[in-house]
């Protein structure tokens, strides 16, 4: 039925980022109730960060991605301002 075209594999890290921020709106009840979540979370939010530019950048015109959090996971590789914006958030 013609092409298709998939850009994300999922919104892991919008919809953890969120997630995480809502927690963090009462960190007590979080850290006494949710300890092992919000250590999952951090941990997630930190491996889905993207650690490294893509190889030959500019011969593919690419801008940096080091630093930057798509919208689902490292695999996505994409930087996303809003997804980068709401990844710091959480992390912090």
């Amino acid at each position: 039925d013609g092409m298709k075209m998939q850009g994300y594999n999922g919104s892991q890290l919008w919809d953890s980022a969120f997630a995480v921020q809502a927690y963090a709106t009462w960190p007590e009840f979080a850290a006494e109730s949710f300890p092992k979540t919000m250590r999952s979370a951090h941990a997630f939010l930190d491996v889905a960060q993207v650690r490294e530019d893509v190889p030959r950048m500019e011969r593919v015109y690419r801008h940096i991605s080091k630093g930057a959090w798509p919208f689902s996971t490292r695999n996505h590789g994409w930087p996303i301002a809003d997804c980068s914006s709401e990844g710091l958030k959480a992390t912090l």
